[in-house]
């Protein structure tokens, strides 16, 4: 009897243990619930003072801070909205179809009348070039060949690669930790 009567002991213990650390839990959720209220009623008022702050920057220099990103800190275009906003890798601000602003700078905007292909249109016409499956850094490397005047870097191309695999433009397939890029025309390879 006396087995008997230590394990009821222990189990109300036990209950008791779990019913105290429910509580604490629950007390700890509602504390933090009220600290993401707060950060998002703070992050609401930061993007509300970033809009207007942007559309005083445009009635100022007569720009869109869209049309018109500032260059970041390693002298990439971004537009300034979001810090993981995707970097432009030729120095030339893009929308967000990929196409090509200019900005009034003249820094390799194309001629009058011409528009310059977007970083996508390259990516998409090497791969259907090149005619088997290749590596993100092969296309780049093939187009800074083709194109020395546009600065490419590979985060910009393994991003304009990925969309361009979102669009069903371009496949993709992994061998081992690599992964390789092909025209959707191609099938697998």
């Amino acid at each position: 009897m006396e087995a008997v009567s230590e394990l009821l002991t222990l189990r109300t213990d036990y209950a008791a243990k779990v019913d105290a650390d429910l509580e604490l839990v629950e007390k700890d959720r509602e504390r933090v619930r009220a600290e993401i209220t707060a950060l998002q009623d703070q992050l609401h008022t930061l993007e509300g003072n970033h809009t207007l702050l942007l559309s005083m920057r445009e009635a100022l220099s007569g720009h869109s801070p869209a049309a018109c990103p500032e260059p970041g800190p390693d002298g990439a275009a971004t537009t300034g909205s979001s810090p993981a906003a995707p970097l432009v890798s030729d120095g030339v601000p893009h929308t967000g179809d990929g196409a090509a602003r200019d900005c009034g700078r003249g820094d390799g905007a194309p001629e009058a009348g011409k528009k310059a292909p977007t970083l996508r249109d390259l990516v998409a016409d090497e791969l259907k070039r090149r005619g088997e499956p290749c590596s993100s850094h092969d296309v780049a490397t093939a187009l800074a060949r083709a194109h020395p005047g546009r600065r490419i870097k590979e985060p910009a191309m393994r991003h304009a690669l990925e969309a361009l695999v979102a669009q069903g433009r371009v496949g993709r397939s992994k061998r081992g930790s690599r992964v390789f890029y092909f025209s959707a025309g191609m099938g697998r390879g």
